[in-house]
């Protein structure tokens, strides 16, 4: 019963498939009939918005060596950038690079003002002292019982 029911779908298919081929070639027919393009060679249909004159534009070549600087009045933008940003916000005391100089990997680039960290780390040094007094405090309560 499947080996029927696969041979009328493969039947279906192949009908259908010869059905476009003809209906799509008697409509290319046809359109070529009203269009008055009856001779034996036809000529395939072109897409829609092409012309059929096509103007070509010729120069002679010329033999020179290649322009490296352009000038001109504009706006120029680089080909590459790099994108410094810091993990703390902070005013730049010092710089330590030259515009368009090289600079080593892991080198130094800015030193912040170092006023606002070394008072969170006197901070920070202090909560943690702090923190560490309650907790022997509470180790010895525990090992007290």
């Amino acid at each position: 019963m499947r080996w029927v029911i696969a041979l009328l779908i493969l039947a279906a298919l192949g009908g259908g498939a010869f059905w476009y081929v003809v209906a799509g070639r008697s409509a290319l027919d046809g359109a070529r009939t009203a269009a008055g393009q009856t001779d034996a060679t036809p000529q395939e249909p072109e897409p829609p918005g092409w012309d059929s004159a096509v103007v070509v534009t010729a120069a002679d070549v010329i033999v020179s060596s290649p322009r490296d600087r352009v000038q001109s009045i504009g706006t120029g933008r680089a080909l590459r950038a790099v994108e410094v940003t810091t993990d703390v916000a902070g005013i730049i005391e010092e710089v330590h690079f030259q515009s368009n100089a090289l600079i080593a990997a892991g080198a130094p680039l800015l030193t912040l003002e170092r006023d606002a960290q070394e008072i969170a780390l006197r901070s920070a040094q202090a909560e943690f002292e702090n923190l560490q007094a309650t907790f022997e405090r509470y180790d010895r309560l525990r090992r007290s019982g």
